[in-house]
């Protein structure tokens, strides 16, 4: 895989890195959980997610007001929130 293009999606915590085909693919209309299942299997995301805290991802996806504290304490869930949203702010960010 090609990572010379990679864009960031910053956060209040942190930062994601993700090539536009990725980001792409996992923001669109309709259902995207599949997509960002599959993006959760690369190794570059992989690595990346390893290197934040989980109280870090909790306190960013509180902030949006979106998930109860109870959905908010899945590590798993977290990541698939986080990558979703990182897709869909480098998709507005970096439109091509």
């Amino acid at each position: 895989m090609e990572l010379n293009n990679l864009h960031e999606a910053r956060f209040n915590h942190f930062s994601i890195l993700m090539t536009s085909q990725d980001a792409h693919s996992a923001s669109h209309q309709g259902k995207c959980d599949e997509d960002v299942q599959a993006l959760l299997q690369r190794d570059y995301i992989k690595t990346q997610l390893a290197e934040i805290d989980s109280q870090d991802l909790i306190e960013e996806l509180s902030e949006y007001g979106e998930w109860s504290a109870e959905e908010l304490s899945s590590r798993e869930d977290n990541e698939q929130r986080i990558i979703w949203l990182a897709a869909g702010n480098i998709v507005e960010e970096y439109q091509s």
